[in-house]
């Protein structure tokens, strides 16, 4: 995923650093790391999630049958 945080970097002009939360949820900076459909929430969106504000960084096959799903990254 290392291509996904340069990508950040670049189009946002920031230099967050990635984490892994105690709870296991990944994070970009301040930010919970989603996947989103990008044509509901594009690349960088900032988005209300159960766990605080995510940023979208990438997506998933599932946004092709569901384009109201998002998926948390969590490292389990």
């Amino acid at each position: 995923m290392k291509r996904i945080y340069e990508r950040a970097d670049r189009n946002f002009g920031s230099h967050h650093k990635k984490w892994i939360r105690e709870d296991g949820v990944k994070c970009y900076g301040p930010y919970v790391i989603v996947a989103a459909p990008l044509d509901v929430h594009p690349y960088g969106s900032i988005i209300e999630t159960s766990l605080g504000e995510g940023i979208v960084l990438d997506t998933g096959a599932f946004a092709e049958t569901n384009k109201d799903q998002i998926d948390i990254a969590v490292d389990w």
